[in-house]
């Protein structure tokens, strides 16, 4: 095997290092060392093509076991999750992995949770950070938190949904679709995971709000966690009797808006969407507009 690889490597070498090298071309052309050497490997190879396979599939075990050992000692924040038998997921200080400030959150969650709160305030990253280290546990066996316990799941996500114009399909029928997969998703009667990030917004507001109160009922008891991010306090408000309620929150300082990142129990958090507009130097037409109208809507 060495003598049949030795003259690829100083054909190498010698083009590496001499520019004018065609002499050394015009003898491997000469010689056909080139073709020689591969024929050699090829009678090399045969009969231990499952030696060589599964040599190839010890270093791919080495070099993910490597990068997941990166991975841990990278993380400011880790731990070996408990896999229960509990219908409960239970974490502390739990972290999304690809944030380099990352802020710390607990959560316990009993099956449903739904999430209001300011824009930007933090909610889609807490349920991608929870639906990451849902699959991290059950793969590398470490999470991104300081303690993680979780049944053994599935997960599934309705999240950054967009249209599609290969298909022809609209932004609502895309998430008709989500949907739909993950009612499908049920009948296999397994522990599964739904993350879903403003449910049904697709669609006109009447419509939204009774498509969406119908399906959060129907996956309310099923055998399913279920956590909903929306902006909708009047949907949060007709399904709090099957879901806990969460949210996050805002701060304003001399027309400068801050976050906190951490998630409280219960039903809240701040209108910003006028106030962002603001930081982002909207018109002052456009914003006095919209505090106008905000106004007297609030009065009907």
């Amino acid at each position: 095997m060495e003598k049949a690889v030795g003259g690829f490597s100083v054909r190498k070498a010698f083009e590496l290092n001499d520019p004018n090298n065609f002499l050394l071309d015009y003898l491997f052309g000469i010689t056909l060392i080139d073709l020689v050497s591969y024929i050699k490997l090829s009678r090399a190879i045969l009969g231990n093509e499952e030696a060589i396979l599964h040599l190839f599939d010890l270093a791919g075990t080495v070099d993910s076991a490597i990068s997941c050992a990166s991975f841990q000692k990278g993380m400011k924040c880790g731990c070996h999750p408990t896999l229960t038998k509990k219908e409960e997921i239970c974490c502390e200080d739990l972290l999304h992995p690809l944030l380099r400030d990352a802020v710390g959150n607990d959560l316990v969650l009993t099956k449903n949770t739904i999430i209001t709160g300011a824009n930007a305030s933090g909610k889609s990253t807490l349920m991608k950070a929870l639906a990451v280290n849902v699959i991290l546990a059950q793969t590398i066996d470490f999470c991104t938190a300081s303690k993680f316990e979780i049944p053994e799941m599935d997960v599934m996500s309705s999240m950054a949904i967009r249209d599609d114009l290969i298909s022809g399909e609209s932004y609502y029928v895309r998430e008709v679709k989500y949907m739909r997969r993950m009612v499908k998703r049920l009948e296999s009667g397994k522990m599964v995971l739904f993350v879903v990030d403003e449910i049904m917004k697709g669609t006109n507001q009447r419509e939204r709000l009774a498509v969406s109160e119908a399906l959060l009922h129907f996956f309310s008891d099923k055998t399913c966690f279920i956590i909903v991010a929306t902006h909708d306090h009047e949907l949060a408000e007709r399904v709090r009797d099957a879901y806990k309620c969460y949210y996050f929150d805002c701060f304003y300082d001399e027309g400068t808006i801050t976050f906190d990142y951490k998630i409280k129990a219960g039903l809240g958090g701040e209108s910003n969407a006028i106030l962002l507009l603001e930081q982002f130097d909207f018109p002052e037409e456009v914003l006095s507009d919209a505090k106008e109208i905000l106004s007297h809507e609030g009065d009907l």
